[in-house]
């Protein structure tokens, strides 16, 4: 009776201890899951440079308790350099949603306080380590969450990035940790990641003339005759264009010249020939009217002589900037007749 009371007790046992230990790997296989929606970007992919990382994920589990660590894990043929970065580098942020799309920042500090993550970058073994708060409860990060992970300058406040290894190869970046979740992205290292575009725009310049003729018709002392043209110029120059106008000589015949203006007008039943710009600041006096047989007592005007003057300018590049070139005169009683002619000369300079 003894030995069947000892060998039930046996069978008792063994059953217990077997639920017991099937109980706690189903436990452990329920607290553990695959991370989902996981993603490495990487702001450089060139060997040997700084980079800013975004490391995302969505975790079925959550964090929710104060031990359970979430840990990053770089490997492959070289390491990342880590050793510059430090806690205020980096940024945690949450979406209890999971939407990856509206996340509130966890505050992180180099070590684990109240209400505070503690961050430990072991550029070593190539590793960081977020410990969850000492008060860390349930909903710390709420099973289903996504979280995302700034390192180097993108993230708030970070100044220091973790450089890219020196080999161009294919490198993993494991996420891990006592919260039971895992999963692993890929990242590309290769030897050069920038394109150079390269492009020419040829220098233009376009000046056009509308008249190669300016008539001043028969001259008379009761009127101030006049002539216009346009000079119209564009240019891609960067530091704009300059207009100079010179002549040959006076406004002459064979055997007279008529008298240049001067005190910067042209005087009704005053022998004076000038012109004058619609362009104002230049060494041509502006002469915005140009009316022609004009019976009022003067317009303003300038001589035309030998050397260039300037009539027209731009500071940068124009499109079709038109200028009008006047020319004024007005005769005494005493002016010989005859035929009497002038050629000017019209210089534009692109300034590139």
């Amino acid at each position: 009776m003894k030995q069947i009371t000892r060998c039930v007790l046996g069978v008792i046992l063994l059953i217990s201890s077997i639920l017991v230990t099937s109980v706690f790997f189903i436990s452990k296989k329920v607290q553990a899951a695959n991370l989902t929606e996981i993603s490495v970007t990487l702001s450089r992919l060139k060997v040997s440079v700084p980079a800013d990382q975004t490391i995302e994920f969505v975790t079925p589990t959550g964090v929710d308790g104060p031990t359970k660590t979430i840990e990053l894990t770089y490997s492959g043929a070289q390491p990342f350099g880590m050793s510059g970065v430090v806690f205020s580098d980096i940024d945690l942020k949450v979406d209890s949603t999971g939407n990856c799309s509206s996340f509130t920042d966890k505050t992180l500090a180099g070590t684990v306080g109240s209400a505070t993550w503690g961050v430990a970058v072991n550029n070593s073994t190539g590793t960081i380590t977020f410990t969850p708060p000492t008060n860390a409860t349930s909903n710390e990060i709420p099973a289903g969450s996504c979280v995302r992970i700034l390192i180097g300058k993108n993230a708030t406040g970070g100044t220091n990035q973790i450089t890219n290894p020196s080999s161009a190869d294919p490198y993993m970046v494991a996420i891990s940790g006592a919260f039971g979740d895992r999963g692993t992205a890929a990242v590309r290292i290769i030897t050069d990641d920038q394109i150079v575009i390269t492009a020419e725009i040829n220098p233009t310049l376009s000046v056009v003339i509308s008249s190669n003729t300016c008539s001043l018709g028969v001259l008379s002392a009761e009127l101030i005759k006049t002539c216009s043209y346009t000079v119209t110029v564009s240019t891609n120059a960067v530091s704009g264009y300059i207009s100079t106008i010179l002549a040959d000589g006076r406004l002459r015949n064979t055997a007279y010249e008529l008298t240049d203006a001067s005190g910067g007008t042209v005087v009704k039943g005053t022998e004076e020939y000038g012109i004058g710009t619609s362009k104002s600041g230049q060494s041509v006096i502006q002469n915005t009217a140009c009316t022609n047989n004009d019976t009022s007592s003067s317009q303003p005007a300038s001589s035309i002589t030998t050397s260039a003057q300037q009539f027209a300018n731009s500071a940068g590049p124009v499109h079709e900037d038109l200028t009008t070139m006047c020319h004024l005169a007005s005769v005494s009683g005493v002016s010989p007749a005859g035929l009497y002619s002038q050629v000017a000369t019209v210089v534009v300079t692109a300034k590139f």
